[in-house]
């Protein structure tokens, strides 16, 4: 899992590679291994490192959603005071 910050460009943070990953890394370039057994390192790889991008994409899209309704909730309370202003 990766630690997403508060910042806008959090999507861009890269997280430092897990024990899996490196130790898939490791596999799929150990030439004592078989091709069939170095494959099965890269895939796995390849999944791990597409759920990290998912991971990352969802908590962008769920801190995209928590600032817009900030900013709804914002624009409905000035508006409550403006009309509060015109009583």
């Amino acid at each position: 899992l990766v630690a997403v910050s508060d910042t806008a460009d959090s999507a861009a943070v890269q997280a430092p590679p897990s024990s899996q990953e490196a130790a898939m890394k490791d596999l799929a370039a150990d030439e004592s291994l078989s091709e069939e057994a170095r494959d099965s390192a890269r895939k796995a790889l390849e999944v791990l490192v597409s759920a990290q991008l998912l991971d990352i994409e969802q908590a962008a899209a769920l801190k995209k959603l928590e600032s817009e309704a900030q900013f709804a909730e914002s624009e409905a309370q000035l508006a409550e005071a403006k009309q509060q202003l015109r009583r």
